[in-house]
């Protein structure tokens, strides 16, 4: 990715911390992010990869934080 890329594009192959909606609740995950879409983001983390639409993403911050529900 080039240097002038903006986040979250530049953060392609970095750690990132995840948080988005799952029903009333919001979650937090650690992924390596993959590709950055129109559509949303596809994250990774071992063997397994997910992809969650903007709709679900409530913020992408680079690095990761402690796994849980998110508090905001």
């Amino acid at each position: 990715m080039a240097e002038s890329a903006k986040a979250p594009y530049a953060w392609i192959g970095q750690e990132v911390h995840l948080i988005h909606k799952t029903g009333n609740e919001r979650r937090g995950v650690n992924y390596t992010l993959e590709e950055v879409n129109d559509l949303g983001a596809c994250v990774s983390k071992g063997a397994r990869t997910h992809f969650y639409p903007w709709s679900s993403i409530l913020r992408i911050a680079l690095g990761h934080r402690r796994p849980g529900k998110a508090k905001s």
